[in-house]
């Protein structure tokens, strides 16, 4: 009938209007996108529509495209949408429910690790407490010659793990640091972090 044809107006528009904010988070109108309201709308549409793979990226892009500068850094770090989890939980339930596409396996380990970087040690309980590093394990076993998977994961990992004992011994007890300390061996020459994990060193040669 005509409401659900209005319905799916809406819902097609609203895609669209992701599909935007995505582009605009990574372009030089970024702050502002922010401050009206991206984070917010995008993780809105993405619980609304978890099997919806366009959507699940878009959003995916706009949590990560938050460290492209330290402006934006700076402000995402006070939004509650990552101290609580909230953004975290988001971009591990599109990596669960998408991870044997590369695309959506790339974006969401990517969100993720934007995540963990700026909910800071509260998200990093969240990601151990809710065992999240299970998917990002799951994609990087589907995806294991794809190295921006790969290296989307490790950096959420590491990201995990730093500075963050108790995280450190459940990602150990789980196997995990075996698997990214594998990946790193694998990919010295491609996978390098710019010395963002220097204070992992002793805890990946253990």
């Amino acid at each position: 009938g005509v409401n659900a044809r209005s319905v799916t107006e809406q819902w097609r528009l609203a895609r669209r209007a992701l599909a935007s904010l995505s582009r605009l988070m990574n372009g030089p109108q970024s702050f502002m996108v922010y401050k009206q309201g991206a984070l917010t709308s995008a993780l809105s549409l993405m619980e609304a529509a978890p099997s919806d793979r366009a959507v699940q990226v878009a959003g995916c892009r706009v949590i990560a495209s938050l460290v492209t500068s330290p402006h934006l850094v700076s402000h995402a770090k006070r939004s509650p949408s990552f101290a609580s989890g909230k953004a975290l939980l988001a971009a591990a339930a599109a990596l669960r429910n998408h991870h044997a596409d590369a695309t959506a396996a790339r974006a969401a380990a990517r969100a993720m690790w934007t995540a963990v970087h700026l909910g800071g040690r509260a998200a990093q309980d969240v990601l151990v407490q809710s065992r999240l590093h299970t998917a990002v394990v799951d994609a990087m076993a589907v995806h294991p010659k794809d190295g921006s998977v790969l290296e989307a994961a490790c950096g959420c990992l590491l990201a995990a793990a730093l500075g963050n004992e108790d995280a450190q011994g459940a990602l150990d007890a789980g196997g995990v640091r075996d698997k990214v300390r594998a990946v790193m061996q694998e990919r010295k020459d491609s996978m390098r972090f710019g010395g963002a994990f220097v204070g992992l060193k002793d805890w990946l040669k253990a």
